[in-house]
């Protein structure tokens, strides 16, 4: 895809982003019953966002000029594991008319750099069970599920 550009977002990029959280968690809800059902639901408020932005560590993906997708790196640490940090890849959105072809591969490929860069080298990323596309293709990026969260069944039950 030789028209594809992966590059921080800007606060400019906001309104945008905001719109793929929308999708976001729109497109979670078959995976989650349990996600609130008002539309205005975000995981990340306004703050939270413009401070990844301002850190350069939430990246967008544009095809020629268009905002097709975003995700976030960030690092984390801990006492209890060695390494002590870990880069945690976050809110990977792409756009429906662009999955398939790439794009998210191309921004966890980035993040993943990003963290390198900062002498990372354990990177975490989550999906839901039953998001087969997803953990399919973060499996051909080198993840390997390692840890399984589960929930009592009347949690998701009404």
């Amino acid at each position: 895809m030789n028209n594809l550009v992966i590059r921080p977002a800007t606060l400019e990029d906001f309104d945008i982003i905001d719109q793929f959280q929308v999708g976001l968690i729109e497109f979670e809800r078959k995976f989650d019953p349990s996600i609130a059902p008002e539309k205005e639901t975000r995981y990340y408020p306004r703050g939270e966002i413009e401070g990844l932005i301002r850190a350069k560590s939430l990246l967008v993906a544009e095809i020629d000029g268009k905002l097709v997708g975003c995700g976030f790196g960030k690092v984390e640490k801990v006492d209890w594991a060695e390494p002590r940090e870990s880069g945690y890849i976050g809110f990977i959105y792409v756009l429906p008319e662009h999955r398939g072809k790439g794009v998210a591969t191309a921004i966890i490929s980035k993040l993943v750099e990003y963290f390198k860069a900062k002498g990372i080298s354990l990177f975490r990323i989550k999906s839901y069970s039953d998001n087969e596309r997803a953990i399919n293709a973060y499996k051909k990026l080198g993840f390997v599920p390692y840890l399984t969260e589960l929930y009592l069944k009347q949690i998701h039950q009404k």
